[in-house]
């Protein structure tokens, strides 16, 4: 089975192959779930998968903190 399935409707990204479209790993993906830091996930079963809505959301998430950070660190 592929790690990204398709559908004409929406794409959904299992946890590997976020972690690898997103230049993160696995741990810190884990990490960043029990922080409350990582995108929404869907469990089907015992997968856990990432709407590509969700991992938009969540890049958008994590720029705006990225941006109060530098923002911070300039005062």
């Amino acid at each position: 089975m592929k790690s990204i399935l398709n559908n004409s409707d929406m794409q959904i990204y299992s946890v590997a192959s976020f972690c690898k479209a997103h230049g993160i790993c696995r741990g810190h993906f884990y990490n960043l779930l029990s922080e409350g830091l990582a995108p929404k996930i869907i469990k089907l079963g015992r997968r856990t998968l990432i709407s590509c809505e969700a991992a938009a959301e969540w890049r958008k998430q994590m720029e705006q903190r990225s941006e109060q950070s530098i923002k911070g660190t300039q005062k």
